[in-house]
Parts: C-alpha cells; sequence; structure tokens
C-alpha cells in the first residue's frame, strides 16, 4: 500500500512546523528546489568520477555532497592528482555558489599557488580537467 502524496499550497506549507511537514512528505517550494539541486549536484559528482577512472586517474579524493563530509569544511569536492599536478574541482549547481568557508578556503589555496576551478555541469568539469592535465 503506498502512502497517497497530499497536496498542499506552498502558502500554507510554509506556514507549517517542519516536523508536520515531514510527517506527511510536504516540501515548501524552496526545499523542493534544494532537494533537486542536491540530487542533480550528486549525479554531475557520479559521472565525473566515472570520467576520472575511465581517463586512468587513479589518485584523486572526493566528498560526495549528500553524505557526512570527511573533509575539512570548505575543501573542494575533488582533489585530483597525476604527474606532479593538481587540481581541484568543486562542483555547483546554479544557483547556487560558495558557501562562505568554500571562499575564504579557496582564496587560501589560490594564494598558495593552487589551481582550483568551480564548475557548473559535467561537460566543463571534463573539458577543464582534461585541458589542465593535457589530454585533448
Amino acid at each position: 500500500m503506498s502512502k497517497q502524496r497530499i497536496f498542499v499550497p506552498p502558502n500554507i506549507a510554509r506556514l507549517m512546523s517542519p516536523e508536520d511537514r515531514k510527517t506527511h512528505g510536504i516540501l515548501t517550494p524552496e526545499e523542493e528546489s534544494a532537494q533537486t539541486n542536491l540530487t542533480l549536484e550528486r549525479e554531475i559528482h557520479h559521472q565525473f568520477g566515472g570520467w576520472l577512472y575511465r581517463h586512468g586517474f587513479e589518485d584523486y579524493y572526493h566528498s560526495d555532497p549528500v553524505r557526512r563530509p570527511t573533509i575539512k569544511a570548505g575543501l573542494p569536492d575533488f582533489g585530483i592528482y597525476r604527474d606532479s599536478r593538481i587540481l581541484f574541482v568543486e562542483i555547483k549547481v546554479r544557483p547556487n555558489g560558495l558557501s562562505p568557508a568554500q571562499e575564504e578556503v579557496f582564496q587560501r589555496m589560490g594564494r598558495a599557488g593552487n589551481v582550483i576551478l568551480v564548475c557548473y555541469s559535467y561537460e566543463e568539469a571534463t573539458q577543464a580537467t582534461a585541458k589542465f592535465f593535457n589530454l585533448l
């Protein structure tokens, strides 16, 4: 037996307590948008990780956007190492931007000479990585 989804107008959903919304499976438009963006970002992560594997990148770290982070807050999603070079890649889905912690860490890493890219699509991430590591 499946649970029937209840339609609640957005203005009413916003007035409900988070506990009541959770109990009834109701999301505000903002929560639904954030959930969709997180799902899309995770999909781009998986695609990019697969691309790295197919192109022989054995040494990289990856922080899953859905799970509790195991790396320091503010670090980029990917750190990719090859031939004594390192590229850091942060995956974002528009309209999302960098958090204050990320801005601080990225500026500090950039001042130290590291290359950090913020990519908004799978294509952008793969093209930039291929260019950085001279795969083109």
